[in-house]
């Protein structure tokens, strides 16, 4: 059995992971959003492309000893929040919404995760 002096200092040495929200949309939420943004250029084509990429941008966040948490975006409260901020619905305004958001756990039913956050919910629902 190790001493406790040891199991502390291992302890206190253990990074603790960054803990980053990622826009995450299901297809109809992502489709307005694409829709009604200034850049839809950003966009991948497709959504089913746009999933494939933000599986793949997840996994190569925590890789990066990052903890990535998916923040479903409801497209009308985004757009709400860039008329009451005076933002256009480009990339940089999309990242502030997400990186602003108190993170609640999500009713989504668009594929669950074991992390799931949702922008609007304003109680922590189970």
């Amino acid at each position: 059995m190790r001493k406790l002096s040891e199991r502390l200092r291992k302890k206190k040495h253990q990074a603790v992971p960054l803990v980053v929200g990622v826009s995450w949309y299901n297809e109809a939420e992502w489709a307005h959003v694409k829709a009604a943004s200034v850049d839809p250029e950003r966009f991948e084509p497709s959504f089913v492309e746009w999933s494939v990429m933000a599986e793949q941008a997840l996994v190569e966040l925590k890789q990066r000893a990052v903890k990535p948490v998916k923040v479903f975006i409801v497209a009308q409260e985004l757009l709400a929040w860039c008329l009451a901020h005076n933002k256009p619905n480009d990339a940089a305004a999309r990242a502030e919404f997400v990186s602003g958001t108190r993170l609640r756990p999500s009713t989504s039913t668009s594929r669950p995760s074991r992390r799931t956050f949702r922008r609007s919910s304003s109680k922590f629902v189970r």
